[in-house]
Parts: C-alpha cells; structure tokens; sequence
C-alpha cells in the first residue's frame, strides 16, 4: 500500500500546480505576507466570499477553480475565526481539516493566519493532524464505482502537503518527536511478539498502520547497547530499572519491568531493519 499522506516542510512562497491553501480570518483576509505572496488575486477572495457568503469562521471554506494570476489548480481559503473563536484554535484539528480537503491532491498551506501564531510547534501539530485524518480504514471502506460520477481511485492517491512555513527546519525538528513516538511503536510490536503476546502479522499490522499515516517504522541506527543506555534515562524508567511498553494483545497496553535484555536487543535489531 502506498502512504495516505506525505508531507514537506518548504520556505514561504507559491507552488506551480495543485492546490493552494490560505487561512483567513472573519474578514475573509489573509495575512499581510500571505496578501503580498497572492498579489492581486488577494481580491478574488474577497470576491468569492461576498458571493458564497463566506464569513471566515473556523473550519469553513470558499474554493476557486483555477484562480486568475496563480498558477495553481484551486486556491482554497479556510477561515480561523475572530478573536472570540482563535482562542480556542486547535492546529491539529485545522491539520485534519486541511487533509481532508485535499485528500488525493498535491497542496501547498501557506501556513500563516491572522491573530495566531503559526511557529514550529503549530507547523508540527499541523502536520500531526494531517497525518491521522488522512489514514484510512480499508478494511471497512466501501469500494467506490466507476460510475458513482467520481474518480474512483482518488482514494488511492496518496496526499502530498506541503507546509509552507518561515523556519522549515524549525517545523522538521518539532515534527520529530512524534515521528519517534511511531519508530518507538514498532518497537514495542517486537518486543511483545518476542514476548509471546503478538503474531509476527499483528506486529505487520503495526507497521502497516503506521506507514499508511506517513510515519517511520524503523528506529536509529544504532548499537542495541547504546539505545539501552538510552533508553535507561527514559521517565518510564522506575526505582534504577527500564520499564517497557509492552503490548498483552492490540489496542491493551502494559508497562513491564524485568524484561529479558536479549529479548530487548532482538526487538531492536528487529524494528530497525
């Protein structure tokens, strides 16, 4: 299976092609730096929400087909509200409302939004919130008809976003915590399995998910010794002994101390390969 959703972390600016998003406020405005990216097609937007009665608020949007000046396919606004609704602003529900709106396209957000601050953490919980609306479960979906009157295998085009953002590496470095999190995952899959509580299908599940939302599913490239010295100063860590994750069965948790070392070594050795 492909991924559902690949996401980029570029410097502010235009693409060429796909989609472009931008985020507005109850005005139906942009920001000044995303207003001076636009130009004059700023007022096609203003345009297009006087005519769909678009007010800006959270989580709604207004769509131009093939927008005059920009060499994109649709630029798509989505409101962020007033002051009123911005304090409550979520950045990974904006992510997932984001990622369905473009799911299958190419697409660029230009992640910048009036009144809020849109740094490395909001770009990183942006992408997080991208990342889980855009997985999909296939075992439960129903297949769509070539003659539904839409693309049939749109739903199995992967998404591919990009954050356009001022600090691309600043963004890449608040995402990798999460990213660690999934490598992490895999991990515990191993473990278990060696542990006797997993099938070695259910620990391919576990990847298969995890790579179907666009996460890495093996760990760093290195020595077992060294990431159980690592993994000693971890906060599970209780009493001077390393406790891990271990999964009894998928979807129930439980944390383990007095693991067998050699098992711990395999399940590295496993999960990086």
């Amino acid at each position: 299976m492909a991924d559902a959703i690949r996401i980029d972390f570029q410097p502010f600016g235009l693409p060429k092609g796909g989609d472009l998003v931008v985020l507005v406020g109850d005005d139906a405005r942009p920001t000044e730096a995303v207003a001076g990216e636009l130009g004059p097609a700023v007022d096609l937007i203003a345009r297009a929400a006087a005519a769909e009665r678009f007010k800006g608020k959270p989580n709604t949007t207004v769509v131009l087909p093939v927008p005059a000046g920009l060499a994109v396919d649709r630029l798509i606004a989505i409101g962020v509200g007033g002051d009123k609704e911005r304090a409550k602003h979520d950045w990974r529900t904006l992510g997932g409302f984001i990622a369905g709106k473009v799911g299958g396209r190419t697409a660029m957000v230009l992640l910048d939004a009036p009144g809020l601050e849109a740094g490395p953490d909001a770009a990183a919980d942006v992408a997080l919130g991208a990342r889980l609306r855009a997985y999909k479960f296939d075992r439960y979906k129903t297949k769509k008809k070539k003659d539904d009157g839409e693309d049939a295998e749109a739903d199995d085009r992967p998404t591919r976003l990009t954050l356009a953002v001022s600090d691309p590496a600043a963004a890449r470095r608040a995402a990798r915590p999460g990213e660690a999190v999934a490598a992490g995952m895999v991990m515990a899959a191993e473990l278990s399995a060696l542990m006797g509580h997993l099938k070695k299908t259910e620990v391919g599940r576990v990847r298969e998910l995890l790579k179907r939302a666009g996460l890495p599913v093996a760990g760093p490239a290195l020595a077992p010794e060294r990431l159980m010295e690592l993994m000693s100063l971890d906060k599970k860590a209780a009493k001077g002994k390393t406790r891990f994750v271990v999964l009894e069965a998928l979807g129930r948790a439980a944390l383990r101390a007095n693991v067998d070392d050699a098992a711990v070594r395999r399940a590295i050795v496993a999960a990086v390969q």
